[in-house]
């Protein structure tokens, strides 16, 4: 509802700010609920799982550990997947805090550059585990790492709490794009 600005608070615009916040605020019939929290995390611990067995029946953790040239700090196969595993369930749960508790404007930015984050993660999984082109996935994880650095800015400046949440997937995003150059380069000779 809009209220007209009295005289008197023409001289404290921190007060006109919060006001207009809070007006834009969404209602409680409008919030995503914690139902919806629930399937995002059901939706994403199935996907995840369907990725890593997919990946695992396509035998690419042999040929990640067998076949490849890898660097000597390149974790175990099974810690990336539970690595993963958590890095898109706070995904999820940052998308979720997004929608329910970011500003309006940043709102909607910030559910982008979380959905352009799992977008690229898929990406690079189909072109890293399926396609095994190591220097096309290099790209990708780049990609895929700018969308997390947005994701992470506009998240944040949606909602302080729900930002906070993208920076554990930004450090594992950080892992996965130097794992992925030093593989590139031990394998194709750069």
């Amino acid at each position: 509802m809009y209220r007209p600005i009295a005289a008197r608070q023409l001289h404290r615009p921190h007060v006109i700010r919060v006001r207009m916040m809070k007006e834009q605020a969404l209602s409680g019939r409008e919030r995503p609920t914690v139902g919806r929290l629930a399937v995002y995390l059901v939706l994403t611990a199935a996907f995840t799982g369907l990725i890593a067995g997919g990946a695992n029946a396509a035998g690419a953790y042999d040929w990640v550990y067998q076949d490849l040239d890898r660097p000597a700090w390149l974790l175990p196969g099974g810690l990336l997947t539970m690595f993963w595993v958590a890095k898109s369930m706070l995904l999820a749960f940052a998308l979720w805090s997004v929608e329910r508790f970011g500003r309006e404007g940043w709102r909607w930015l910030g559910a982008a550059g979380v959905l352009g984050t799992i977008a690229c993660g898929v990406a690079w999984t189909v072109t890293f585990f399926f396609m095994r082109d190591l220097s096309f996935s290099l790209l990708v994880v780049l990609a895929s790492w700018v969308t997390t650095v947005f994701a992470a800015w506009a998240v944040g400046r949606a909602s302080v709490g729900a930002g906070a949440f993208l920076w554990l997937p930004l450090i594992f995003q950080s892992y996965a794009l130097a794992a992925s150059f030093e593989m590139m380069r031990l394998n194709t000779g750069l």
